[in-house]
Order: structure tokens, then sequence, then C-alpha cells
């Protein structure tokens, strides 16, 4: 990276929420740096993991547990329909099943995740929630958290990262791609009753979304969605 991209790199950082051509922009610089730095910065599964569990420590009085680790790729290629054992139903009630054991049974669970890429660059962080719900007269849980959503365009995320992806590539490919982006994810539980910072719990699971992401940066860890853990 040259002086005038580092120059760049450390003027768009200020930002706070950006257009969608600026965020882009910083996508690409903070895959190069990842690129060009690689050995020298925290991206690896266990780095990251290290990294997340001080932060979460640091915060104890808000959240509960060690990150918990999510195996994308095993998730991409699950059934998407129905609740048969290899489907993805099944995969993230178990998944929620953890974080209800982490910090106790609500109706509505909210959580911190970061996710992460083959390479190991970290690529969103975020937050979202569950509720529980009745399938078929059984207890399960809903599905709609962000964090398994299948990254598509337009959406952001998936316009950052087809920034760089040739454009001579079909529909199916680029779907391909995009399905098997994603390695990991790292789930951090919130329990919102212990937290003060904020007046609702809107307000509290956003404001340390924004704690974890600053917390990252400020260890030198590339984000490739720069901007998505701002307010």
């Amino acid at each position: 990276m040259d002086e005038r991209e580092q120059q760049r790199l450390e003027e768009l950082a200020e930002r706070r929420r950006p257009a969608l051509e600026i965020r882009k922009e910083m996508a690409g610089l903070q895959d190069k740096k990842y690129r060009e730095s690689r050995k020298s910065l925290a991206t690896s599964k266990e780095q990251v993991q290290c990294l997340l569990g001080q932060w979460s420590e640091a915060a104890d009085q808000h959240l509960a547990g060690e990150p918990i680790p999510v195996d994308l790729h095993k998730y991409s290629g699950l059934d998407q329909s129905g609740y048969g054992d290899n489907s993805t139903n099944r995969f993230i009630d178990g998944v929620h099943q953890q974080i209800i054991q982490a910090v106790g049974d609500r109706d509505t669970h909210k959580y911190l995740w970061v996710t992460q890429r083959q390479d190991g660059m970290v690529v969103t962080v975020g937050q979202t929630s569950f509720k529980k719900v009745l399938h078929k007269g059984k207890e399960s849980t809903s599905n709609r958290d962000d964090l398994f959503k299948q990254l598509k365009r337009p959406s952001g995320t998936a316009s950052m990262v087809l920034w760089h992806y040739p454009s001579d590539q079909t529909d199916a490919e680029i779907n391909e791609y995009l399905r098997t982006y994603l390695k990991w994810a790292w789930i951090i539980p919130v329990n919102l009753d212990r937290a003060t910072d904020g007046a609702t719990d809107r307000q509290k699971i956003s404001r340390l979304e924004t704690k974890l992401g600053d917390y990252l940066i400020r260890k030198n860890v590339p984000i490739l969605n720069f901007y998505s853990h701002r307010i």
C-alpha cells in the first residue's frame, strides 16, 4: 500500500456511515492492507477468537461466556427447507440453544457476531436477534437472524465482496462465490439485563456492536465492511 492509499485509508476511517461507493472504496483499501500485511495481523481463526474473548472479559458486566464458533461453510451446504437432521433450520436451532444456555431463558435473545472469510479476513461486525416460536406444536426458535442470511446482491456487504470480482462471470458463478465466501462466524451472547449504556435494548446492543468493531480496529484488524458496526 503506497503513501497515497494509506492517507486515503486514514481519511476514510474517520467517517461514520458513508455512501455505498465510499464503503466499497474502503473495502478495497482494507482488503489490500490485509493481503499485504497478512502475516503481521491478527487474522487467523484462533487469533480473532482470542481478541473476542479478551473483549468479552473486559465487558463481562454486559456479556456472557466465551465467543461461540459457527461453521458457515457447513451451514451453506445444508438443506434449505424442512427440519431434518441436515437442515439449516436444525443447524440454527442448535446455535440458538448455545446462546440460550449462555444467557438464560427469555422471549427475545440478542447477540453480537463477527464473520471471517476463508483466508481469515474479518468481513463484518454485526448484531441480531431471534425469538422463540412454536413449530408444529413444538417449541423452536425463529431463523430470521441477519447472520444466517445468504449474501446476495445488491446488499451492501455483497457489493463490497464483488468489488474486484471478475465482471465476466455468470450469475450462477457469482451466486456460488457469495454462497461460500464466509467461512466462520463468532457469536457473543449478550445479557442486556446487565447493560447500562443505553435506555432501550436496541440502544444497548447497538452501542455494544460499535464498541466491538472499534476495538477490533484499534487492534489493527482489517474489516472488509469497515462501517458495518457504526451507528
